[in-house]
């Protein structure tokens, strides 16, 4: 499969004629978006589609491969078009050449590691997504949940949640505003219903007919901040921040649960991203009132069945999400705290942070599929995907 990254530009911008050559440390802009897409290993070559010789003598000054094309296309879709028909390629990448500070790692996030079915492709991973908390991998897909909300409020109460769901080429509505969600948070998926946490409740969907109305488990009063979920064998560990406890909860049949099963479990404070591997828990801790203090960290609960809670590391934050890798060697965690995204390795019991490539306004539920850990930027509206 062949992959050619095609920057359109012109040189009569309405606003700001001559805008691909705008100088910026020496060079014209065009070049520094130039230089960012050669540097995609998945491209197989990179041309500026122009219609300007003034352009084309640039992209000649600096080495920069073009095409010529017609001063007649309205729209950089049609420049790409033409370009299709002068260089052969299996699919292109449309690259705006107005953006010097583009990041190589975006291209590697959409573009597909073998040709699509769809003759028009198109990949984009922030189509519709309002205030995204948390986002769950299941069977090849990504199910992201949108507070839909007017404003970001975690405790809203409006009813506009909704959950999206996404593969490598297309997305969709897969759980509608129905009135039913608020602020979708934690989301796991077991016999074949999707459990999602929202404002003091659990709402459960069955996904063989998610046009039906959900079960809901409403937890006790003053318990708002329902957060996140993990299972052990048929128990359900849920998460409460505002009040920092931990209830169990039987879901040994998701499609009917025994509501009265609902117990606490234990109190940590700010108990937030939750993950068990074998008999052993981990909780972060997240200040309800956004104060740091040095309770606020990572748990570990080494025996579920008889909970002591201890700090796996003491370093305060503002802990979210967290994630163990498949061989448990690690556990990823996002961090609000200087907007990090890091990982504990428990053979060097060091914690190690990652660069995103990307600025995260609020790194929030972060999940792991293989080689791509996912993180949902609450504020910003998408999802952050860093290749591992």
């Amino acid at each position: 499969m062949k992959l050619i990254g095609v920057i359109p530009a012109r040189y009569a911008s309405t606003r700001m004629p001559g805008k691909p050559l705008a100088d910026i440390l020496g060079k014209p802009m065009i070049w520094w978006v130039y230089q960012e897409a050669k540097k995609c290993k998945k491209l197989d070559d990179v041309f500026i589609a122009t219609d300007d010789e003034r352009i084309a003598e640039a992209c000649r000054t600096y080495g920069m491969e073009y095409c010529m094309t017609s001063p007649d296309h309205d729209t950089p879709t049609g420049r790409i078009w033409e370009v299709s028909t002068k260089v052969e390629a299996d699919l292109y990448l449309q690259i705006m050449g107005d953006e010097p500070l583009i990041n190589v790692k975006a291209f590697d996030l959409i573009l597909p590691d073998t040709l699509p079915e769809d003759p028009y492709y198109v990949a984009v991973l922030t189509d519709r997504i309002r205030f995204a908390e948390a986002v769950f991998p299941s069977d090849g897909k990504l199910l992201v949940g949108s507070f839909g909300s007017s404003e970001l409020d975690p405790l809203n109460t409006e009813g506009k949640g909704y959950v999206l769901e996404f593969t490598d080429t297309v997305s969709r509505v897969l759980i509608p505003s129905d009135g039913n969600l608020s602020a979708p948070k934690g989301m796991l998926v077991k016999d074949s219903c999707l459990l999602i946490a929202d404002v003091g409740k659990l709402a459960v969907y069955d996904l063989r007919d998610t046009a039906a109305a959900p079960q809901i488990v409403r937890f006790p009063d003053g318990e708002l901040y329902v957060n996140d979920m993990a299972l052990h064998g048929n128990m359900l560990y849920v998460t409460v921040t505002n009040t920092g406890s931990i209830y169990s909860l039987d879901v040994t049949r998701p499609y009917a649960i025994d509501t009265a099963s609902l117990k606490p479990y234990v109190t940590i404070p700010g108990a937030n991203g939750i993950a068990i591997r074998g008999d052993t828990m981990y909780v972060a801790s997240y200040p309800p009132d956004g104060v740091t203090t040095p309770d606020n960290a990572i748990y570990c609960i080494e025996n579920i069945s008889a909970p002591v809670a201890t700090k796996l590391f003491d370093r305060p934050g503002q802990y979210d999400g967290l994630a163990l890798s498949a061989d448990g060697s690690r556990l990823y965690f996002t961090n609000w705290v200087d907007s990090e995204v890091g990982y504990y390795d428990f053979a060097d019991k060091q914690v190690h942070l990652l660069d995103p490539g990307v600025a995260i306004g609020g790194p929030a539920r972060l999940s792991l599929d293989g080689d791509r850990l996912y993180v949902p930027d609450l504020p910003g509206s998408r999802v952050v995907i860093l290749p591992l």
